[in-house]
């Protein structure tokens, strides 16, 4: 029997072709995972604004299906206002009494509460001022 044998140099011609022609392909997707992410980062500023406003109108547009002065009597229209009031008291006065805390555990908290009150009178004191007759009212909300 005859074993033909393969020349040095076709195993080594083979062999370097092999490297470089993986080489070539993955300095060509590097290249294109580049050019994506360039065309990505020019545009990414875009989607972070777009999805930003609309996040932000989602939230000023459910407000609005909040409807104070129609069919709920005093009781509806004035809930808004008392409860902002008494969340606006009630924050200022824990303000105070965060400087008069002296364990760093009880200051924090004060300071969570008084930052829930005023968070509390922001969103009453927004829902009486985007009332609006735009949307259907319905008995899910």
């Amino acid at each position: 029997e005859m074993h033909e044998t393969t020349p040095l140099l076709e195993i080594i011609i083979v062999f370097f072709g092999a490297i470089v022609f993986n080489i070539v392909l993955l300095n060509l997707l590097i290249a294109l995972f580049a050019n994506e992410y360039d065309k990505v980062e020019k545009i990414s500023e875009n989607h972070f604004c777009r999805e930003r406003a609309r996040v932000c109108c989602w939230c000023m547009l459910a407000l609005q299906k909040v409807r104070l002065l129609e069919g709920g009597g005093t009781f509806r229209s004035w809930f808004p206002r008392i409860a902002g009031l008494i969340s606006l008291t009630a924050s200022f006065v824990l303000q105070a009494f965060v400087s008069s805390a002296t364990d760093a555990p009880a200051r924090a908290a004060l300071c969570c509460f008084s930052a829930a009150g005023l968070s509390l009178w922001q969103v009453a004191i927004l829902a009486q001022l985007m009332q609006s007759e735009w949307f259907v009212d319905r008995a899910d909300g």
